[in-house]
């Protein structure tokens, strides 16, 4: 079995895996150099070195942030890069239509399972 969690697992389960035989890992954020692989392989030739060190240097090696920021670059929208995983996820929300960002919205508040054909309905209803 593979698990992932935050580091904070710790403090809201602290015996979670006490009785289990289990071998954590720690994931660090990313090398400078293989940050800047990553970018440079990614996004070849569309990326020029001054703006490939840029998204290293804005990610903090966060995978998940340098990701977004290649995505960002790719999609054209390279000039004007938030500042934060926040931001980021937040720019690219607020580019779904309307009716996307409405669903993510009641997915938010229902959990990880709902069915959109009954769920959003209801909640429609109950709220108008």
């Amino acid at each position: 079995m593979i698990a992932l969690a935050r580091p904070s697992v710790h403090d809201v389960f602290p015996r979670l895996w006490a009785t289990r035989n289990a071998h954590q890992i720690r994931l660090t954020e990313l090398s400078r150099r293989a940050a800047t692989e990553l970018v440079q392989s990614t996004l070849g030739a569309a990326v020029e070195p001054s703006q490939a060190a840029a998204i290293v240097e804005r990610s903090g090696g966060n995978a998940f942030y340098i990701e977004e920021l290649i995505r960002a670059v790719a999609e054209g929208r390279g000039a004007a890069l938030p500042d934060t995983v926040l931001g980021i996820v937040e720019a690219r929300l607020s580019a779904l239509a309307p009716e996307a960002r409405r669903v993510l919205r009641a997915a938010s508040l229902f959990g990880e399972v709902f069915c959109k054909g009954e769920t959003i309905p209801i909640r429609k209803n109950n709220h108008e």
